[in-house]
């Protein structure tokens, strides 16, 4: 629905763009000194429980396929750790704060991202109306 070969690339270039600012923020989020003590705790949490991993992503990494959350002893304890540690509030408002700062330090790219959509949800209903062809 990009339209032609040239929005579509300049689609795949403004998506890049964006993609490469959330892992800068990802990566301003994690070095956020709220989120490391918070992972801190968290680890200290885990090790209580028997378990040793760097952070709670090592875990994610970790589950085996086809096995259940709920039935994995590692991600129980994980979900434990998060909760009596307010990690995921914590790493979750760094995320915040570091999306706004990037956003505030790029506003082309927002209202860029605004625009992309907006026309994408117009090609659609003119494709659904029958106006476009």
């Amino acid at each position: 629905l990009a339209g032609s070969l040239d929005a579509y690339k300049a689609e795949r270039v403004l998506v890049r763009r964006l993609y490469l600012g959330l892992n800068e923020a990802s990566r301003a989020a994690s070095q956020a000194p709220a989120v490391v003590t918070a992972t801190g705790a968290w680890s200290q949490c885990m090790t209580g429980k028997g378990f040793s991993y760097g952070g709670p992503q090592d875990v994610a990494d970790a589950r085996p396929d086809g096995v259940s959350l709920r039935s994995w002893p590692d991600a129980v304890a994980d979900a434990e750790c998060k909760d009596s540690t307010g990690f995921l509030a914590t790493a979750e408002a760094a995320m915040g704060a570091a999306e706004r700062a990037y956003a505030a330090e790029h506003p082309g790219l927002v209202t860029e991202w605004r625009a992309l959509m907006d026309t994408r949800y117009e090609r659609v209903r003119a494709v659904l109306d029958g106006s476009l062809r």
